[in-house]
């Protein structure tokens, strides 16, 4: 007889974020041990409760503000005169509002998903008892809500998943935190969980940190190439006197993966044939905005579209983009997937801090960000010489091994049939 298992996570139907897309992909791990139920943040105006969508039974929850704000994005990029006009001032202002929540409300302007999440795990718990709960830490809040059910139901099963080192300076949003108040409470919420799953790079920073002062079971789990993509056949024959086509895909933000760099050289040269396109969401839509009308149609942006959509548009691009975060504890996990398809990448990361990953990936190109517009400029224009060419499956299987879905599911299965 199978368990129950609820995941909280963030945004994950019918958009996913990196990390929605995660729990998604544990979702599809666990299903034959589990009944799965998600909780997860509302995309827009459309709510589920029990909706199925692959594996699970989804429970999506919202707010005023964020419920407003995706609304007007998305009607931003759908209207025009006046009416886009009013939608875009509205998104603008309702982004200032979440910024001054940040500031205002601990832990960040996700404050409100702890307790409506808690909420519904107590409702969830009285139609079909909860044994297990899954906890990601993008929101942190899916933790708080998590970690005060399992203080009042000692018997459920708690397994907190960390993505991101949340004692860094990224996540200190308002002027209530700090790095020692970060620690504390990353330590009480790793403590009071069964498990805390982990990035490769969170876990070499937190084993070290608690390995002798906590008794919980820690356990790193990485990012994983996509199988599914992995072993199909692309199709992006390209003329060279054709325009190329480039992809980036993913968040952008501000303080973690800015945007900024990556556009001014793609703007640096207006006779080029390169056509950048975006699929992108996050803080960055001014920069994103101010760079499309400077690029003169060499640079689109398509905002978040659906999974079929961004995989067939990558199918077809000659060259991914890809952009490193800055801090080195937090990995972009869309790597992995962009190496999936086995076409060139272009990497744009910092001085002295490239990818390991990319070190054993034949058609990678590394642009440091801040270096001279100029020589940037002549190494993108090197990655079009690999048009055309694909690392070869055999290649990826030896070299990322530790990589693979299979490797991280018997893991993750592992852990949640042994740890009580």
């Amino acid at each position: 007889m199978k368990q129950e298992l609820v995941i909280i996570a963030g945004s994950c139907y019918p958009n996913c974020s990196a990390t929605g897309a995660i729990a998604l992909k544990y979702a599809d791990y666990l299903a034959d041990d589990f009944n799965i139920r998600l909780i997860a943040i509302q995309e827009g105006n459309k709510k589920g409760y029990n909706l199925r969508f692959k594996n699970v039974s989804v429970y999506t929850l919202t707010q005023w503000r964020l419920r407003m704000a995706q609304i007007s994005h998305d009607n931003v990029r759908n209207t025009s005169g006046l009416e886009h006009a009013f939608y875009s001032l509205s998104y603008t202002f309702l982004r200032a509002v979440g910024r001054l929540q940040s500031l205002l409300f601990f832990p960040d302007n996700c404050w409100w998903f702890q307790r409506k999440a808690f909420r519904l795990l107590e409702s969830l718990n009285i139609n079909r008892k909860i044994n297990v709960i899954l906890s990601f830490s993008a929101p942190i809040e899916s933790h708080f809500a998590a970690r005060r059910f399992k203080l009042l139901h000692p018997d459920v099963r708690w397994f907190s998943y960390w993505g991101d080192l949340y004692s860094s300076r990224e996540f200190i949003l308002n002027i209530f935190s700090t790095i020692e108040k970060q620690k504390k409470i990353e330590e009480m919420l790793i403590k009071d969980s069964n498990c805390a799953i982990m990035t490769e790079e969170v876990y070499e920073i937190l084993y070290l940190r608690y390995k002798d002062i906590l008794k919980t079971s820690l356990i790193k789990i990485p990012y994983t190439l996509d199988s599914g993509i992995l072993l199909r056949q692309n199709n992006s024959q390209i003329d060279k006197s054709e325009q190329i086509s480039f992809i980036f895909m993913g968040s952008l933000y501000r303080r973690l993966r800015n945007p900024e760099y990556m556009l001014k050289v793609f703007t640096f040269d207006p006779s080029s044939n390169f056509i950048l396109h975006l699929y992108s969401q996050g803080d960055c839509d001014d920069i994103v905005k101010k760079y499309v009308k400077l690029s003169n149609g060499h640079i689109i942006d398509h905002g978040i579209v659906s999974f079929d959509e961004l995989d067939y548009a990558l199918q077809k691009a000659n060259v991914l983009i890809n952009i490193e975060n800055s801090a080195k504890t937090s990995r972009p996990s869309k790597l992995l997937q962009l190496m999936s398809y086995r076409k060139p990448i272009v990497d744009f990361c910092y001085p002295g801090d490239h990818s390991l990953l990319l070190k054993q990936y034949p058609l990678a190109t590394e642009i440091e960000i801040g270096s001279n517009l100029e020589e940037s400029f002549k190494k993108l224009s090197s990655a079009t010489q690999q048009l055309n060419k694909e690392v070869d499956i055999q290649s990826m299987m030896k070299n990322y091994g530790t990589y693979t879905e299979e490797y991280a599911s018997s893991l993750l299965i592992n852990a949640l049939r042994t740890i009580s």
